[in-house]
């Protein structure tokens, strides 16, 4: 044997030791009391074991076996120490050391390790050539060649072209079956949120139409487009930052391509069901209400079971709604002989025949007798804003009507259904006798009741949900006890009303709140007490202002809207949210208290105001009582 140990120890006692008992085994045994020299000497002979001193004194030691297992990995390191290494054996070991030795070491167990460190390396080494050997077998195939040694350099053969030949053919081979498969629909089908979507389509009338000739639209770079932004939701896919409600929009381009739905086929009057009469001429090149429909604001995917269908609801929440703020739209937007045509035909019903045209010529509204034809007002919950969007900024939006709808139906093709809250429209025929809807006469009841409880709908105070209204607790609830008018003769008649009693508290709170409900009711009326005059003194100090005036309006605004938390408390009930009612109170106190600062300045003041409304700081008294 010949390998070579290097020893990197300034003991010389120990160095002599090691040195003659190695050698006797035949080693060739090289000896340096520097780092530095010792690293010289690792680089110009490429020892196999290197015997290292952990407390060589010119080097810290863990740093020189870094280095020589980073830069010569074919040398592997034996520390030793004079004094224990135990606790830093497992350092020893990560960073790199195939062994260590307490001084005095054993020369025999030195010797035994030297060896086994000797077989472990020679197995590595002839793995690391194997490894070499096949990688370098798999380039030369493709035709790269790498040097063995040092006199030999890397060169290409002619077989290199060929591969890369083979490989870009078979790179457009692949491509273009990948482009081909993945505008197939069965390749939307291998995604499983698209499942849905997919059989919708199976089932439609668009079932011989691939997905792609409608979610792209026409054109090679719109194909493009589309191309790039299908491959974004890969990548979205892989990483798992994909939407698990999947939204597609649809260009009216895509519709009225070539061999579909080309404009001349939407061109006139065409029937829809039931007699209805429908123009597509006017819905997609006029402006309707303002707004500049596209084919998907009335063909959506949100009917079960079909796809593209047309969604009724969206024609309802353009023609009806804001009929009940506005009658008027009923003789235009909401005209009923916009779709429909007059039945010209006698009608029995109930042994009764008439005709519509007896009426209908007459000017007699439909209305008069179709009295329940319209249900739902179409409105717009903000809570749908937050489904898609979460930004402030982007919410604040939410009552600039014209924007929002430049964005969603102009601009982004967003279905009307997707927001707005379903409108019913539908004529009965058959009825019994006047089995009607009570809101048809009865028109908005207890809305200030309801947005109480709820806790919103005042000025300059956040929303604050009553106790009660947070738990799910709904009217009947609280509302127990029946109220029908038995001392009047016939009074069965009437109905019944169900009213409020604090049995409805006790019965699920306990006989610790009895006297509650008295206790609101005292607190609110003593609050309005309060409030009402220092209101109804500064609305006659405002009648005195010129309303020429530029802080008139300012002045009027602060007055108004003390005016509206008022009436809401007196008017909504305010026992149905104490607290709520309390931060009305006291806003419009604050309202008021501004009014009155502003009025009593030279400049808005047409007279001197020598009685003050607001005295002193009048405060809303908080109830004990929380239900």
């Amino acid at each position: 044997m010949n390998e070579k140990i290097l020893i990197i120890d300034v003991d010389e006692s120990s160095v002599e030791a090691f040195k003659l008992r190695l050698e006797g085994e035949n080693y060739s045994v090289i000896v340096c009391q520097k780092t530095s020299e010792a690293l010289r000497k690792i680089r110009d002979i490429s020892p196999e074991i290197v015997i290292l001193d952990y407390h060589i004194p010119d080097s810290n030691s863990i740093e020189v076996l870094h280095e020589i297992r980073r830069d010569f990995p074919n040398s592997f390191v034996i520390v030793t120490s004079k004094q224990g290494v135990e606790e830093s054996a497992v350092g020893l070991i990560k960073a790199g050391a195939s062994d260590y030795f307490v001084k005095p070491v054993n020369l025999n167990k030195l010797v035994s390790v030297v060896k086994e460190v000797l077989s472990e390396r020679k197995l590595l080494i002839e793995k690391r050539e194997k490894s070499k050997q096949k990688w370098r077998k798999s380039l030369e195939f493709i035709g790269i060649h790498f040097p063995v040694d040092k006199k030999d350099v890397m060169h290409f053969s002619s077989r290199i072209y060929y591969f890369f030949g083979a490989c870009f053919l078979a790179l457009i081979i692949f491509g273009i079956s990948f482009v081909e498969f993945s505008t197939s629909p069965y390749f939307c089908n291998a995604c499983h949120i698209m499942k849905p979507y997919y059989k919708a389509w199976q089932t439609s009338r668009h079932n011989t139409v691939p997905c792609v000739d409608c979610h792209y639209p026409p054109g090679f770079r719109e194909e493009l487009k589309g191309k790039f932004q299908a491959a974004t939701q890969v990548v979205k896919w892989l990483t798992g930052t994909y939407s698990t409600k999947p939204y597609a929009e649809i260009e009216d381009a895509a519709c009225l391509r070539t061999g579909c739905h080309a404009t001349r086929l939407l061109t006139g009057k065409v029937i829809f069901k039931r007699g209805i009469i429908f123009d597509h001429t006017v819905h997609l090149t006029n402006m309707r209400r303002g707004k500049k429909l596209r084919c998907t604001s009335c063909h959506s995917q949100i009917v079960q079971g079909t796809h593209i269908a047309v969604t009724e609801n969206t024609c309802f929440v353009c023609h009806f709604k804001g009929i009940d703020e506005d009658k008027k739209l009923l003789e235009t937007q909401a005209r009923c002989t916009l779709c429909h045509e007059i039945p010209k035909e006698d009608i029995v019903f109930q042994n009764i025949t008439y005709n519509h045209k007896d009426f209908a010529g007459k000017g007699v509204p439909c209305q008069k007798c179709h009295l329940d034809a319209i249900k739902g007002k179409g409105e717009v919950p903000k809570e749908f804003c937050i489904v898609c969007h979460g930004e402030p900024e982007r919410l604040a939006k939410y009552e600039d009507e014209e924007f929002m709808h430049l964005k969603h139906v102009t601009e982004r093709n967003v279905e009307c259904t997707r927001c707005h809250l379903e409108i019913k429209h539908s004529v009965r025929t058959t009825v019994e006798p006047l089995d009607y809807s009570c809101d048809i006469c009865h028109k908005s009841k207890h809305g200030g009741e309801k947005q109480m409880y709820m806790g919103i709908g005042g000025k300059g105070v956040e929303s604050i949900p009553s106790p009660m209204f947070t738990a799910q607790v709904d009217c009947i609830g609280c509302h127990v006890t029946k109220s029908v008018r038995d001392n009047v003769e016939g009074g069965v008649f009437d109905g019944f009303t169900l009213k409020p009693s604090e049995e409805g508290c006790i019965s699920c709170h306990g006989d610790d709140y009895r006297g509650m409900l008295g206790e609101w009711r005292k607190e609110i009326k003593n609050n309005l007490a309060k409030v009402e005059p220092v209101l109804s003194q500064v609305e006659k100090m405002v009648k005195l202002v010129d309303k020429s005036n530029p802080k008139y309006e300012e002045v009027s605004k602060l007055v108004n809207d003390a005016r509206y938390n008022v009436d809401f408390v007196r008017y909504g009930k305010g026992v149905h949210n104490v607290e709520y009612s309390n931060a009305l109170l006291n806003k419009a106190l604050e309202f008021l208290k501004k009014a009155e600062e502003s009025l009593k300045k030279p400049e808005v003041a047409k007279k001197k105001f020598n009685n003050r409304a607001y005295k002193g700081s009048p405060t809303i008294v908080r109830s004990p009582f929380r239900g």
